[in-house]
């Protein structure tokens, strides 16, 4: 579990297009490629297709554990295992290469062709296939995107493959009916897995092991629920909705591994990292994706999303989680306008005001209601007032004079706005920007050290916000280009992060 603090800054998803089998009826099942049909002399080879997620033996939407750490959470446990949606198959992709790196052999796998004929279990096995003698790598995917599905044809190189990175936003590849799922690395097909006949190949399937291509973001609590203000401003907040912002739009299929830890670090020194490898923990590992170096002007607009559109009310429920496309930078890349957010609206409400208070102004550390901004403002265009008599802060009468007309008749129906030091929260609405941490300050406790910032394919990111440090922002902005750990606190989470299929906890704070 991370406890930090985070500052103010500046998504209906809109359903995967799903592949019918009438998708299907102008192209043939298996695309153009070397195997061999029934009525040839063969050889055989099958696959395990190994899901992220069990799709049997647990209860939907429940933990094989209890909730830890004091959080009330079903989900908080050692295995997420989800909705229908984070684990439903469609239909699945696998393409088969040469030594040359050729795609030698494409086909889809529907119901009717694995074992079982379901894909309600978990390994999925997938009958046996012709394929001639030799030495392959094989790739897999599941509800793949017609993006991906073009890639993998007869005779395109690998290199394609590994190098191509989606262009498709977060819409396209998960939504609440159906979630792509990649290799999470090209699988060896040996030889000696390729057998003379069906049986024989069937005993000794070839595992291929999927990830899914999307993270997933939760905040609670859900709307309506209190969260404390235990600061001088104290009063209540009341939590109303999130979404992200800062969403990829461009990441690889094949997820590219980068370095991971190795050694924890401490707030002084970086963690020990080294080149991961098949037996690192999922829990020290990060990625490399096209956003790894800085981007400016219009190549950060045409790869990151700043408003996505889909809103949650939050809390912990499987529907009310969020996904987001993997995300990944460099050590000194790690600035607010380059990382994927959580915007958190919360009503806020001081204590300096009335409890029964809806809208309401700040001014350079005063808090006043409706009413009050108003007196005040009408006081300051009288010529003989000062900033003392009005008991205001100073530079009040010199700010209002600039709003000029602007400021006149505030109504509780106005818009929020913040101008010249004056903000105005319409409906208590504030607006808070929590930065998706990744490493924990267990691995990661030095300020601005590789990797403690981003979203990774396959975790679950859930932010607890736990209280209200001071009036966060009035409207919804845009992200600043200041390194994220040198921005200013408004509001402290916990954020536990874990693998998709194993808990991750760190009970460490940096308050």
């Amino acid at each position: 579990m991370i406890v930090m603090a985070f500052s103010l800054f500046k998504t209906s998803f809109v359903a995967i297009l799903v592949c019918c089998a009438q998708c299907f009826i102008s192209c043939s099942k298996d695309l153009a490629s070397t195997s061999m049909d029934d009525t040839q002399e063969a050889s055989w080879v099958s696959f395990r297709i190994n899901l992220p997620e069990p799709l049997n033996n647990v209860s939907v939407g429940k933990s094989t554990r209890a909730a830890a750490n004091g959080v009330s959470d079903a989900n908080n446990g050692d295995t997420y295992v989800g909705n229908a949606g984070d684990n439903g198959i469609n239909h699945l992709l696998v393409g088969i290469y040469n030594a040359q790196g050729e795609c030698v052999h494409g086909f889809y796998v529907f119901p009717n062709d694995v074992i079982g004929g379901s894909f309600q279990r978990n390994p999925i096995q997938v009958k046996a296939k012709a394929l001639k003698p030799g030495h392959y790598t094989v790739f897999a995917a599941a509800n793949p995107t017609t993006e991906l599905k073009n890639l993998i044809d007869h005779r395109r190189p690998l290199s394609e493959l590994t190098s191509a990175a989606s262009t498709q936003t977060v819409n396209r590849l998960a939504s609440r009916q159906i979630v792509m799922m990649c290799s999470q690395e090209m699988s060896t097909l040996l030889e000696s897995r390729i057998k003379s006949t069906k049986p024989a190949a069937e005993e000794v399937p070839v595992p291929i092991t999927l990830e899914r291509a999307v993270a997933k973001v939760f905040v609670n609590p859900k709307a309506n629920q209190t969260i404390t203000a235990p600061n001088a401003a104290g009063g209540t907040a009341q939590m109303v909705n999130f979404y992200l912002t800062g969403l990829n739009s461009q990441m690889y299929f094949l997820r590219r591994p980068a370095q991971a830890i190795k050694t924890n670090g401490t707030v002084n020194s970086d963690a020990v990292l080294y080149a991961e490898d098949d037996k690192t923990p999922q829990i020290n590992r990060y990625s490399i994706d096209p956003n790894m170096e800085p981007l400016s002007g219009a190549a950060l607009n045409a790869q990151l999303s700043f408003n996505n559109g889909e809103v949650s009310t939050g809390g912990w429920e499987d529907d009310k989680g969020l996904f987001a496309p993997e995300n990944t930078v460099n050590a000194d890349n790690q600035t607010a306008r380059q990382l994927t957010h959580a915007v958190v609206c919360l009503k806020y409400i001081p204590k300096y005001l009335p409890a029964n208070t809806n809208s309401w102004a700040y001014y350079k550390g005063a808090y006043m209601t409706l009413a009050q901004l108003r007196e005040k403002i009408q006081q300051a265009k009288l010529h003989n007032t000062t900033d003392a008599s009005m008991e205001m802060p100073s530079g009040w009468k010199e700010d209002v004079e600039r709003m000029g007309d602007r400021i006149n008749n505030i109504s509780e129906s106005a818009r929020s706005f913040e101008m010249n030091n004056l903000k105005f929260y319409q409906n208590g609405y504030n607006y808070y920007y929590v930065p998706i941490r990744h490493f924990d300050d267990r691995q990661q406790p030095k300020l601005g050290a590789y990797g403690r910032y981003g979203v990774v394919r396959n975790h679950l990111y859930k932010i607890n916000i736990t209280s209200v440090l001071a009036p966060g922002s009035p409207i919804e902005g845009e992200p600043s280009d200041e390194p994220v750990d040198q921005i200013p606190t408004y509001i402290s989470a916990n954020i536990t992060v874990k693998p998709w299929t194993e808990v991750r906890l760190a009970p460490f704070a940096l308050e």
